[in-house]
């Protein structure tokens, strides 16, 4: 008789065991599981603020230059009287090579970008001619690549090299467009504007972009100074201008566009 209720409470004191552990190993998935969220969440804030940060930043750098040197940078018309000529790509007996240096722009208020290879361009040439007025950190080289990317094109920047790496994602950068003759890219709005800065690679969705465009501007995805590509919107091509941000699509993926304020 001892024997069984030695044995019973035994049991006993193992089946409570099993549930206290069960309960410690519930909780700790809970803890882990809320750990993951947050971290998720502090990655998206950081994220975010450095894709704020850098819009305000280069775009306050293009107003001060303009103010400087009334001119844009990588057109303005005199930039190697202030920094030198860069020998290897616009060579001028007349103006002393620069540390780096640069070239000169044509001055029409365009920053032009130019599809070939190991070329000079006005494109390239702002991040030389911010970086030289020391209006951004960085050293670039002004000239496209000598390689195409993925879809054959050699104005689209090497992050680090010709145009500035973004914190906003490891492959993201920053580069620059014109709107001459109205969107360059048929996932765009079909806006016309003469300079505008882009941060390509951040792949926002269309959430973030949404509060992106809030805090620095209209919250609105085709207007204001701060736009994005169409589809991350409720327009069905690039040319209703009312369109608001399609929340609901969770499979859009947005880039930032801004015409800076010079």
């Amino acid at each position: 008789m001892l024997s069984k209720l030695w044995h019973y409470d035994t049991m006993s004191d193992e089946q409570g065991f099993t549930l206290i552990e069960c309960a410690i190993v519930l909780a700790v998935i809970g803890l882990l599981a809320g750990g993951v969220m947050v971290g998720q969440n502090m990655v998206e804030s950081a994220r975010m603020r450095a894709a704020n940060t850098e819009a305000q930043l280069y775009s306050h750098a293009i107003g001060l230059f303009h103010e400087k040197y009334a001119g844009l940078p990588g057109d303005l018309p005199n930039a190697t009287t202030f920094w030198g000529d860069n020998p290897a790509l616009c060579s001028d007996a007349s103006i002393a090579d620069g540390d780096i240096g640069t070239c000169n722009g044509n001055g029409d208020m365009i920053v032009q970008s130019m599809n070939l290879p190991n070329v000079s361009s006005e494109q390239m040439q702002m991040w030389t001619q911010l970086s030289r007025a020391e209006l951004i950190t960085g050293r670039y080289s002004g000239a496209t690549p000598a390689t195409a990317d993925g879809l054959g094109r050699y104005d689209t920047g090497v992050a680090g090299v010709n145009v500035p790496r973004s914190e906003a994602e490891s492959h993201a950068k920053w580069n620059n467009v014109s709107f001459v003759a109205g969107a360059p890219d048929a996932s765009l709005f079909n806006r016309v504007a003469n300079f505008t800065i882009t941060l390509v690679g951040a792949d926002f969705s269309v959430q973030q972009m949404h509060k992106i465009d809030a805090k620095l501007d209209d919250g609105l995805p085709a207007t204001g100074m701060i736009f994005t590509n169409w589809r991350c919107s409720t327009a069905s091509d690039g040319n209703n201008f009312t369109a608001a941000y399609a929340m609901n699509n969770a499979n859009a993926v947005c880039d930032m566009y801004i015409i800076p304020r010079y």
